[in-house]
């Protein structure tokens, strides 16, 4: 009973691990698409944020994430 105290509980997380392969999926598409472009400082911020509703901030309002990612992304832009 002692040892279970020190147990992190996973049963809150509602991420699977296929949420977490479609994120990657979609950092590296979007990553190897930019760095096509040319925008190579801005490949993994961009990508990071991009692949974030798919596994970071699964079961938030989608007002919420458009607002989180639209912001940081209008942040990015003006910074690139």
């Amino acid at each position: 009973m002692f040892l279970r105290a020190f147990i992190c509980d996973r049963e809150g997380s509602g991420v699977t691990p296929r949420d977490g392969l479609v994120g990657a999926a979609v950092m590296l598409a979007t990553a190897w698409i930019l760095k096509m472009l040319g925008l190579n400082a801005l490949a993994f911020p961009v990508s990071f944020t991009l692949s974030m509703p798919f596994w970071l901030m699964k079961g938030a309002s989608w007002t919420a994430q458009v607002a989180i990612v639209g912001g940081t992304l209008a942040l990015l832009g003006v910074i690139g």
